[in-house]
């Protein structure tokens, strides 16, 4: 549904909860009852057949795909109004179901304060935490991480993008470590997928339903660590 162009999460939202049971006739038959909407069985099972294509290829490079209805689904998650139908995960799953998670967020340009203090004081939360959400963006998120990895607390870096490639590439090497770590990389986004700007305010919803409480490093009134902030 969601390589549907156009189609987007609301109305796979909308169409799924319509339908007693999900099962392809019924989506097929569903779609073709929107309005100005119609698609074939071969259009659809061309769409179903290169995504299948994607996992298999996702497999390859170690990433699983955790749709809603599995049970390795984190709950958490459930909470949210707008919960990915599918996520993403490339390393350890299960920090995603701890009950003692933090998400520790701020500005990819901290001052020189927040720069020599946020690293005892994230070392001081993460410490007192069971696993530590971040976004593996330059600044404080790259603190974050490096303070969980330093407790010994498995760390979750939720991307924009597709998990076939870094974002941002500077963060590589960080990125493997948290997997070395027993941590994670979490996206909504199949390979493939490159991030836009939108995709970052999608994120910090993620880092939000996945945290039981947030710490807020830095940030202007109107930085995008603010939508995380006011998710939690």
């Amino acid at each position: 549904l969601l390589s549907i162009d156009g189609f987007g999460l609301v109305n796979s939202y909308k169409l799924l909860s319509s339908l007693e049971s999900i099962r392809t006739d019924n989506i097929i038959e569903a779609l073709n009852r929107k309005k100005d909407f119609s698609i074939s069985s071969a259009e659809w099972f061309a769409k179903k057949d290169k995504f299948l294509e994607k996992l298999d290829k996702s497999k390859e490079q170690k990433i699983s795909a955790i749709p809603f209805t599995s049970n390795d689904y984190p709950k958490a998650l459930m909470e949210l109004n707008d919960f990915p139908l599918v996520i993403f995960v490339k390393g350890r799953s299960e920090s995603l179901n701890f009950q003692n998670t933090l998400a520790i967020v701020g500005t990819r340009n901290p001052t020189k304060y927040t720069y020599d203090n946020a690293p005892e004081i994230c070392n001081i939360f993460a410490s007192r935490s069971q696993s530590v959400i971040s976004g593996l963006a330059i600044g404080r998120d790259t603190i974050a991480h490096k303070a969980a990895i330093k407790m010994g607390i498995p760390t979750v870096a939720v991307l924009p993008n597709g998990l076939d490639e870094i974002y941002p590439k500077e963060n590589a090497i960080l990125a493997s470590e948290i997997i070395d770590t027993g941590g994670c990389l979490v996206s909504e986004y199949p390979i493939g997928i490159n991030p836009h700007r939108y995709q970052f305010v999608a994120r910090d919803r993620i880092q939000a339903g996945l945290s039981k409480a947030g710490l807020l490093l830095e940030s202007s009134a109107k930085g995008g660590s603010m939508h995380c902030i006011r998710k939690l």
